[in-house]
């Protein structure tokens, strides 16, 4: 498993000069003013759907029937693919961090308090969407997962839409009020790593399956 990091890692090395327009841009948004809160989020997922996106580039040429033939089983394939989205939004979260400290030392971008209880968050909601983006790569391929995902996304944005509705028309007054103001930020933290830890570990076993289940 070892050797599909490194593949993986060469993968990203080819494509440097994408990954320094993309540093470019978040450093331009990072002096520029911009919430240090959203630069954070466009490199988590900018690095992250790029863990993603291997995946195609392994099956491209049918080069994933060649991976299958090496001593690596399909779970061992779907396992580094997770670990190297973890790397890439790690590197994405320590880059956007220390550009938020150079900000801070000109004046433009201050260190929010509870940057690392935000890092955090951010983090389980970019891990948890590219984990959901890498299992449809699986199932559908990039051209179909890409389209699925508009389709869930649309979907994502009419339920929100519907319970704005809702709580509209009942002045803010669920049949279910969560009550989310009083709990302390360590308990939404705590609670939305382990939502997202529970999603992942369900979108991986997915994969697995799904993995395990394809013919090349």
């Amino acid at each position: 498993m070892k050797g599909l990091l490194v593949k993986d890692l060469c993968l990203m090395a080819t494509q440097k000069r994408f990954f320094i327009l993309i540093l470019g841009v978040g450093a331009l948004l990072t002096f520029g003013g911009q919430d240090i809160i959203f630069v954070m989020g466009y490199m988590m997922m900018v690095f992250g759907l790029f863990s993603g996106s291997t995946i195609s580039y392994d099956d491209m040429n049918h080069g994933m029937g060649f991976l299958m033939t090496l001593p690596v089983s399909r779970k061992q394939y779907v396992r580094s693919k997770y670990l190297f989205m973890f790397l890439m939004i790690a590197v994405s979260l320590v880059v956007s961090v220390l550009f938020s400290f150079l900000g801070s030392t000109v004046g433009t971008v201050m260190l929010p308090q509870d940057m690392v209880g935000t890092a955090i968050v951010i983090s389980a909601v970019m891990a948890v969407l590219v984990s959901v983006f890498m299992v449809l790569i699986f199932k559908f391929g990039a051209e179909q997962a890409r389209v699925v995902i508009a389709v869930l996304a649309g979907i994502g944005f009419f339920v929100a839409w519907i319970f704005q509705f809702i709580g509209e028309k009942m002045d803010g007054k669920l049949l279910i009020n969560l009550n989310i103001a009083n709990l302390s930020n360590e308990v939404v933290v705590l609670g939305c790593v382990g939502i997202a830890a529970f999603v992942i570990l369900v979108t991986y076993i997915i994969a697995v399956k799904v993995m395990e289940n394809k013919e090349f």
